[in-house]
């Protein structure tokens, strides 16, 4: 029958049955490609891969070509550092405590590492009045982070910090830092108060002229 003679429904869906037909087969088409490109690719990183490890190192640092023709990572030989040996010896720390620390209580210096707990928790001994020194081995040339406290029991970790050093009523006191170079043999240090015996800051005026170490004039008239 001629398509002047058919029914115009049944030319519609002619039509579409065509262009199901022809998307189907071009959707098939275009997944096969992509498929066929996906395992060249693949294939091709496997080659890649391969002969980038699979290299001998030679004694002359080259890599030496495989199978694959491919050479292989070049050998780099290992450096060995070795941490250089500070000397040691004894400063002495000599520090002033407030008046209102317990009198039966001692005062310690403590050296702290850079991460946690301590390496030395060394007691101190009562010179006169409110001074307080004592002797610890620490190497020359290097950062001490160090604190003074009054924790007498080790093995007492909850109250670590309770008696440990603070500034005016607010301030607790971590640590103190100190570069302690060949020349410092004494360090001396004053406690303004302590986290548990919170003590009155002194106060009072100072007075005194400033000078300029070179010409050994007052600073505002030094040119």
């Amino acid at each position: 029958m001629s398509s002047f003679g058919r029914c115009p429904m049944a030319q519609c869906r002619e039509i579409q049955s065509r262009c199901k037909f022809s998307m189907k087969r071009n959707r098939w088409l275009y997944l096969s490609l992509l498929l066929i490109a996906m395992t060249l690719l693949s294939g091709a990183c496997n080659r890649e891969a391969t002969g980038a490890v699979s290299g001998t190192p030679s004694a002359n640092g080259t890599g030496t070509p495989d199978a694959t023709g491919v050479a292989g990572a070049t050998a780099t030989p290992a450096v060995n550092y070795s941490p250089r040996t500070l000397p040691v010896r004894e400063i002495t720390f000599r520090v002033r405590v407030p008046a209102n620390t317990p009198s039966n209580d001692t005062v310690y210096v403590i050296v702290l590492p850079f991460n946690d707990g301590w390496t030395q928790h060394v007691a101190l001994t009562r010179e006169s009045g409110n001074v307080w020194s004592g002797v610890v081995s620490l190497p020359i040339d290097s950062m001490v982070r160090y604190a003074y406290d009054r924790w007498p029991d080790e093995n007492d970790f909850v109250n670590t910090r309770t008696t440990r050093e603070a500034a005016d009523e607010v301030i607790e006191v971590d640590s103190r830092y100190m570069h302690l170079t060949s020349d410092v043999s004494v360090v001396e240090d004053v406690v303004d108060t302590w986290r548990d015996r919170p003590a009155p800051s002194p106060s009072g005026i100072i007075t005194g002229v400033v000078l300029d170490a070179t010409p050994g004039e007052p600073v505002m008239d030094a040119n």
